[in-house]
């Protein structure tokens, strides 16, 4: 379509190397009219998706709630069958929706700001978006801070919290039922609980089944947690971008940049919703994964229920269908799980290229040892370098620490408003991270390779999210 893998890298992230291509005049000669076609055709399907992304937002909503009504216990192994082929239709039908959701519209803006702040369009048009849309992905932070505030108000949750034997897992039986708290965290699960971290890995529990890794966000900001304050911060953020576009454009053009900011918000909002609602689906097609694997083991197929999720899925049918009797399979498991730990060793190549692992030089320092990355959130802030590789470590995080990672998802970002900036070796301009880093007004530094190896834990550093850079 005329786009080049610099393109693509700025916008989803990645380190593709660039091909041969006339960028000045793409859409030159039989190639370039044969770009202009695709690029044509992409515009028509994409127009006609996002008119309409509510219609197929709702559709999904309806076959998932049908399906968590469903007693999975019940089902006989043909309706198990059924019941998968529903899900895959689901899925099938939604996932254009959600590829076509996930195209940026920030580029408009920054081109359009460029113009008038040379070099710094972007910057711009990133501290613009600080708290200005309605991000699904970010509400799980808003939402996290006002309970923690809540919890601090709420007696019988803080001796809840604060108990020596603590179990996150027991929150509904020592909480009582008039608890401010137990009230607001039930709302949460309600909304937010098909959620989870890592959540696209079917292994991984949703936080309605397990809300551990919430509550432990919220006990370690009890004491600290202050919404108004994030408030504050991207307000000014916003506000100082706005009077720099005041200043120096005219009040007609200053209609185009909000217009276009209109559109970088929706679109940033329609990339966050449409992920939610495809990981919705996911909540029922566990449940009854976890069915059939209790039914699998107590078979003498599997050794335990959650090797179900170690099976792959013509296995599991066949069995079901009574074509195989599952002898075997459980070697075939072990054999699976034995190689999942040794891949979750290895470092992710950055390319795979006719099956061989690529990867990309690590960012080296230049002069005065600064790193440079792609800049995605506006401003700049200093603190102590914080190397978490899983949420799970979000404990080690202390206000006003630089969170430094691999890269993140959705189950990562009530993370993000106890930090003062963010560093990722991976993530591009579109991704989940980038987005909620500027909704949040949090500078943010993504895709330096390497980054985790480089930067050593407790380092001070100051990250730059309008230039780009970290300054160690």
């Amino acid at each position: 379509m005329g786009a080049a893998p610099r393109e693509i890298n700025e916008t989803i992230g990645g380190h593709q190397p660039e091909i041969e291509i006339n960028e000045k005049k793409p859409f030159a000669g039989i190639k370039g009219c044969k770009r202009l076609g695709r690029l044509l055709k992409f515009i028509i399907i994409y127009q006609k998706t996002r008119k309409n992304t509510k219609k197929s937002f709702d559709n999904m909503d309806g076959v998932t709630r049908d399906l968590l009504k469903e007693n999975f216990k019940s089902l006989a192994d043909k309706d198990f069958i059924n019941k998968s082929a529903e899900i895959r239709s689901a899925t099938m039908e939604f996932a254009p929706v959600f590829m076509f959701c996930a195209t940026s519209l920030m580029a408009p803006l920054e081109k359009a700001l460029e113009k008038i702040f040379p070099d710094k369009g972007k910057a711009m048009a990133n501290a613009l978006m600080a708290g200005s849309a309605d991000i699904t992905s970010a509400q799980h932070g808003y939402r996290l801070v006002e309970m923690a505030e809540i919890a601090r108000g709420d007696a019988a949750a803080r001796r809840f919290f604060s108990s020596e034997t603590f179990n996150p897992l027991l929150w509904e039986k020592e909480l009582p039922e008039e608890s401010p708290f137990k009230q607001s965290l039930q709302n949460f699960l309600e909304e937010y609980g098909h959620r989870g971290v890592y959540e696209v890995d079917i292994i991984n529990p949703r936080w309605r089944e397990d809300p551990s890794y919430l509550l432990n966000i919220i006990r370690n900001t009890i004491e600290t947690a202050d919404l108004s304050k994030i408030k504050a911060r991207q307000n000014e953020k916003a506000d100082e971008a706005w009077r720099g576009v005041n200043q120096r454009i005219p009040f007609y053009m200053r209609v185009l940049i909000k217009y276009l900011l209109k559109q970088a918000q929706k679109g940033a909002e329609l990339r966050e919703m449409a992920k939610s609602v495809f990981i919705k689906i996911f909540e029922p097609f566990r449940f009854m994964l976890q069915e059939i694997g209790h039914s699998f083991a107590k078979k003498g197929i599997l050794l335990e229920p959650a090797d179900i999720y170690h099976c792959a899925w013509n296995e599991i049918i066949s069995i079901l269908q009574g074509d195989w009797d599952g002898r075997g399979l459980d070697v075939l498991v072990a054999e699976r799980k034995a190689r999942r730990k040794e891949m979750e060793a290895l470092s992710p190549p950055d390319l795979i290229i006719d099956e061989a692992p690529h990867f990309a030089e690590p960012v080296t320092r230049s002069s005065g040892n600064v790193l440079t990355g792609m800049g995605v959130a506006a401003g700049r802030a200093s603190g102590a370098a914080r190397l978490i590789y899983h949420p799970d470590e979000g404990a080690k995080l202390q206000a006003g620490d630089v969170l430094v990672a691999p890269s993140t998802d959705p189950g990562w970002t009530p993370l993000f408003l106890m930090v003062s900036a963010i560093v990722m070796e991976t993530g591009g301009g579109g991704s989940h991270g980038s987005i909620v880093a500027r909704e949040y007004g949090i500078p943010a530094v993504v895709n330096v390779p390497g980054v985790m190896k480089v930067i050593k834990d407790s380092q001070l550093i100051t990250v730059d999210g309008d230039e780009g850079k970290i300054y160690l």
